[in-house]
């Protein structure tokens, strides 16, 4: 798993950062952003999973201002790179997406 600060704690315990909530304002005629808000998860040498405490955990709060902003793209699972994509791909994903499933409903 690709894992974002992961160590191992007291030899037992795995534990690392994931963002579990992610937001994106697309305001009209504005600039869109994104919001991650993070926390901690842990493994315990038992294969359980637990939420762990987040204290002063940071949200990251990015505009996209700039449209060739290159991404990494990583695999989530293997962690092995999968090549580039720019913030206006992301955009162009995202509007994509909405379209889909805004005529699928629409469908119904």
């Amino acid at each position: 798993m690709a894992n974002y600060k992961e160590e191992i704690i007291d030899g037992e315990m795995t534990k690392w950062m994931r963002a579990d909530q992610i937001i994106i304002n697309n305001p009209y005629d504005e600039t869109p952003h994104i919001i991650f808000h993070e926390e901690y998860k842990g493994i315990l040498p038992d294969a359980a999973v637990i939420n762990l405490p987040t204290e002063n955990i940071t949200i990251i709060d990015e505009a996209f201002t700039d449209p060739t902003t290159v991404i990494n793209l990583v695999h989530p699972e293997t962690g092995a790179s999968l090549g580039t994509a720019t913030y206006e791909d992301l955009q162009v994903i995202l509007h994509s997406l909405y379209l889909q499933l805004a005529a699928a409903r629409d469908a119904e």
